[in-house]
């Protein structure tokens, strides 16, 4: 095919650091429920979910800002203006870091206690105020970096900070709730010991965001000799003024990081609503699992196990992405539609077994991480595990729309999905009368706004490509037949895991049923006619398979 774009490319560095940074960030999570349990995992949520928005903030907005301002005028030799900019962008970012730090501290007692609705959680937040100040320093030099054209020191810094935050992180937590049961002895009320666990993690945070920043700097001054001699060589006559970099600056950064502002937000909304309507119905009546309790399973374990597995099927596909724009670009919109519908094919092959198999084996995964209230945990899995899918796709769709530049649809998608999500849990909530019930309201919330989410952002992309309603119907058969062998493969590995895992543990039952599901499932998928050459040839070992469909002529 003349427009056919090859699949296939060196993997992006950044790509590959950031998968790996999301994969350590999710598994200390998980070491939190072993070291604090859910209830110190629920008092550190909210404080951690306020260091995400805040990095999201200046490390999409104001560090990819400064990056493409300063390629620009690298690529031009313009190094004074380069640097100048940077200075610029130094000034904006570590002012308004610091505003926020500052605001942190003195609002604190109101942001626990009228915001988070958990004032366990206040002697984490003033920990966390000083790591906002210096990972967003962080994140400014690695824009940097990437801006004189060397990824690689932001990419090394984004493996370091994640590697020091999980054995700092973890080791501090063990180490601060010791010293906090002795409080919590004092005080009668175990609740302060896990309190203290959670802020023994948010000290670990702060030490290596402190030591991801020492990292950058090093690399910074044993390369500030060579900047100073690009910058004296540079022979630029027309300097822009500080009022354009200033303008420029913001007008590039801020919708960006409002933007992700909004699409980060979810999880602070869900608590607070959570907790809201948690004490509502528990002041007259009393349950097994408090609401920390409950939200600690949420946070600790459902998110991080969906969180794991979206990353992992976004990752595969994202370099995708800039194969699609780069081939529209080049005036290449054949290939271009054709490229965008085989992801989206293959992204659906990937996505909706994976959800089926979370939903069917939630027993074995909550069983296997041998964390208290396994009953909460398979709950959620079982009736949130389709998020996978949609996230997957939601996240493709704000890629493109941000590789495309289209800055107003991404705040219209990402506002838009946010207010439904909320509207959906508050009006799911008003029909349910068990606190303890109330935690699926929010997964339905969410699973409402990412549907939504996923609609509109699939209309908006399809809009934005031009895309012929043929060549969608073209591909509808392989998502249906996806559907049907994922039931069957599901069906499956219920009955299978129902009769061994008494005999044979969690662990050898979740090997034993992935790996006959998943070559059910191929099998399946080729007997069908599921799968082409070209899907079988993107997929992790598609070669072995298309052997295989020969072997047994599922293909000529």
């Amino acid at each position: 095919m003349k427009n056919q774009i090859q699949f296939r490319e060196k993997r992006d560095p950044l790509i590959n650091s950031g998968f790996i940074a999301i994969i350590l960030c999710l598994i200390f999570r998980i070491l939190l429920m072993k070291i604090i349990g859910a209830e110190g995992v629920a008092y550190f949520a909210p404080v951690n979910e306020v260091f995400i928005l805040c990095i999201a903030f200046f490390n999409i907005g104001f560090s990819e800002a400064l990056s493409n301002m300063m390629k620009y005028r690298i690529k031009r030799e313009q190094y004074r203006n380069a640097h100048r900019i940077f200075r610029i962008a130094y000034t904006l970012t570590i002012g308004l870091s610091v505003l926020v730090a500052v605001l942190i501290f003195i609002f604190n007692n109101f942001i626990t206690e009228a915001v988070f609705l958990q004032h366990l959680s206040k002697m984490a937040l003033l920990m966390i105020a000083p790591a906002i100040v210096v990972m967003a320093f962080t994140c400014l030099l690695r824009g940097y970096f990437k801006g004189m054209g060397s990824p690689y020191p932001s990419t090394h810094s984004l493996v370091v900070e994640q590697i020091f935050t999980l054995v700092l992180g973890s080791f501090f937590a063990a180490l601060f709730v010791t010293y906090g049961e002795k409080v919590a002895a004092v005080l009668r009320d175990n609740s302060f010991a896990l309190s203290y666990g959670a802020l023994g993690a948010a000290f670990g945070i702060t030490l290596a965001s402190i030591i991801a920043l020492l990292h950058l700097l090093v690399i910074y001054f044993m390369y500030r000799g060579t900047i100073k001699r690009q910058i004296y060589r540079d022979s630029t006559r027309q300097m822009e003024t500080p009022g354009y970099i200033y303008q420029s600056l913001l007008f590039a950064a801020v919708p960006t990081g409002v933007f992700v502002v909004l699409y980060q937000l979810n999880n602070l909304i869900d608590q607070r609503l959570f907790y809201y309507y948690f004490n509502k119905l528990t002041e007259e009546n009393s349950y097994i699992f408090t609401k920390a309790e409950i939200w600690g399973n949420y946070y600790g374990i459902f998110l991080v196990v969906t969180g794991i597995l979206t990353a992992c099927v976004s990752m595969i596909f994202m370099k995708a992405v800039r194969t699609i724009s780069t081939a529209w670009l080049r005036e290449e919109q054949p290939g271009a539609r054709e490229k965008l519908m085989q992801t989206i094919t293959s992204m659906a092959i990937m996505a909706i077994p994976i959800a089926v198999m979370i939903a069917v084996l939630a027993f074995p995964i909550a069983s296997l991480l041998d964390i208290a209230n396994d009953e909460i945990t398979v709950k959620l899995l079982q009736s949130g595990s389709v998020l996978i899918v949609l996230y997957a796709f939601s996240y493709f769709w704000f890629d493109l729309l941000k590789q495309f530049k289209r800055t107003f649809q991404m705040l219209v998608l990402a506002g838009s999905a946010l207010a439904v999500h909320i509207l959906a849990i508050i009006g799911i909530m008003q029909f349910i009368n068990n606190a303890e019930q109330l935690i699926l309201g929010v997964i339905a919330g969410n699973i409402v706004g990412a549907l939504f989410s996923f609609v509109l952002g699939f209309i908006l992309v399809m809009r934005m490509l031009k895309y012929q309603g043929e060549m969608v119907n073209k591909n509808l058969r392989t998502v249906v037949i996806t559907l049907l062998c994922s039931a069957i493969i599901g069906l499956m590995a219920l009955f299978l895991s129902r009769g061994i895992i008494n005999l044979v543990g969690p662990a050898v039952t979740l090997l034993v049923c992935l790996t006959v599901s998943i070559i059910a499932f191929f099998v399946l998928m080729m007997l069908l006619r599921g799968l082409t050459f070209n899907e079988l040839d993107r997929i992790p070992g598609g070669q072995y398979l298309i052997r295989l469909g020969r072997l047994f002529r599922f293909y000529g």
